[in-house]
């Protein structure tokens, strides 16, 4: 018995997709990928081994290299060995300065040559999932300033019943419904922390300056203040705690300066701060070897920690990305396609008001759900309402960015009512519910179905899980 859980296991992480040397040099000659960070995985775990590159040339340049993952024994004890080592097998290393295109493809010809090298690739450029929006200024007009911020709820249709809205009251008046069990870690850029409507974070990693209106919109529909001020979240009685994508961490002795920003280390960095029932957002898209945005969870990395949370019982929700992709496209190398590899982090595409997939949001049988990718009213910004940095509110938050946390704000609802029961749902369980309830997607007559999903309804999200 103890053999077959070990090659079950095993094939978690060995299943069809798998980077290639081909694919990482088409992404080098596409200038899709951030040539300071390599990550080289392994046959084995070299967790504890030193690691040298093939070339004098690049060695000279490594400013910091040790286990991509550096927290293991805070979030895998419920892992097999097979799965801890194939975390432990991956390694991490900065250079001090961008190769040149050339350079980097001889040094990836170099590492797939050696022995012991399952795969290795440059880091692919990761964005913040939203689309092109203003920024306003803050405005200097003190009297305008000392006028209370009126309330936006009546413009958050996503609150609302179905099929416009997820139901968000009707969860509200259920023990637990109001999302008080859940503690939530968004990921991605900036946030403006000190924002109105927004309660003091759990916790707060250290931010990028400057860089606050996304995060801002995204606590917003998740976690704004109930009261009569801006815009109430979904999940409004969460705990939520934010984390960059360009969080520095401190580095063990004798490892130099850590200060990458490797997104699949930011979520092992996470589960340290979660619990079972709590919630992950990653609210970004990376490029892939199409060109084009694809969802973070096609990297290997993000993909292996991602179950591991999973294990752990924590829920995962994450931008599908705008890439105008297929993701069944042959290219992605069954890397979505679910039967074959599931993070069970649940994947959100975005429609506009009226059901029908935006145009740029990517499709195909890995999205679970979808929210409004278009116009939604929240925190931040400040084109529907501005009085300074902290009273800033929009509504032409759009992508799958603004999809997101509808649906996240609908797990963590979820999550909390069914911990105040006494009942365990599993990460598996609650994608198997999004995928059989909630309002179709509308396609036109005539029009091939680009399949995302469906759109949220809490009440028949309570009662397909017996809540």
């Amino acid at each position: 018995m103890k053999v077959f859980i070990s090659i079950i296991a095993l094939g978690l992480y060995t299943q069809s997709h798998a980077h290639t040397l081909k694919e990482s040099m088409k992404m080098i000659d596409g200038d899709l990928v951030n040539r300071t960070e390599l990550i080289v995985k392994h046959k084995r775990s070299t967790e504890h081994k030193s690691f040298s590159l093939p070339h004098r040339v690049y060695s000279s340049q490594v400013v910091f290299e040790a286990p991509l993952f550096k927290q293991l024994g805070k979030v895998t004890k419920g892992l097999s060995k097979v799965e801890s080592d194939n975390l432990g097998s991956y390694r991490l290393i900065h250079f001090s300065k961008f190769p040149s295109k050339t350079e980097a493809k001889k040094l990836l010809q170099e590492l797939y040559a050696k022995s012991d090298v399952e795969f290795a690739f440059f880091s692919p450029k990761v964005r913040d999932a939203n689309l092109d929006q203003r920024f306003v200024s803050d405005q200097e007009d003190q009297q305008q300033r000392v006028l209370p911020t009126p309330s936006f709820v009546d413009q958050q249709d996503y609150l609302k019943e179905t099929p416009v809205g997820v139901e968000a009251q009707y969860a509200w008046n259920l023990p637990g419904g109001t999302g008080k069990n859940v503690k939530i870690i968004d990921i991605e850029t900036g946030i403006n922390a000190t924002h109105e409507d927004l309660n003091p974070l759990f916790y707060l990693g250290e931010l990028p300056n400057g860089i606050v209106e996304h995060g801002t919109a995204v606590a917003g529909i998740m976690v704004g203040k109930k009261d009569e001020v801006g815009v109430t979240g979904i999940s409004f009685d969460s705990k939520f705690g934010f984390m960059s994508r360009l969080q520095k961490f401190p580095a063990r002795e004798g490892e130099g300066s850590d200060y990458h920003d490797n997104v699949a280390r930011v979520i092992e960095h996470a589960l340290t701060k979660l619990e079972k029932g709590d919630l992950i957002v990653l609210e970004m898209h990376s490029y892939g070897p199409r060109g084009q945005f694809i969802p973070v969870e096609y990297w290997k990395p993000i993909f292996d920690i991602l179950k591991v949370a999973a294990k752990n019982g924590v829920f995962c929700v994450a931008a599908g990305g705008n890439g105008y992709q297929n993701l069944d496209h042959i290219d992605y190398q069954g890397a979505f396609d679910p039967e074959k590899r599931n993070s069970e982090c649940i994947l959100v595409g975005a429609a506009l008001k009226n059901k029908k997939k935006a145009r740029f949001s990517n499709y195909g049988k890995r999205i679970d759900a979808f929210g409004y990718g278009r116009n939604v009213t929240t925190a931040g910004y400040g084109d529907l309402y501005n009085r300074g940095t902290g009273r800033k509110y929009t509504r032409g938050f759009s992508g799958t960015s603004s999809a997101t946390p509808i649906v996240g704000g609908t797990m963590a609802l979820l999550s909390s009512i069914a911990q105040e029961k006494g009942v365990e749902i599993t990460p598996a369980q609650l994608q198997k519910a999004y995928h059989n309830t909630g309002v179709a997607q509308v396609v036109d007559e005539g029009q091939k179905l680009q399949r995302i999903g469906n759109f949220p309804n809490l009440k028949e999200l309570i009662d397909y899980l017996k809540l």
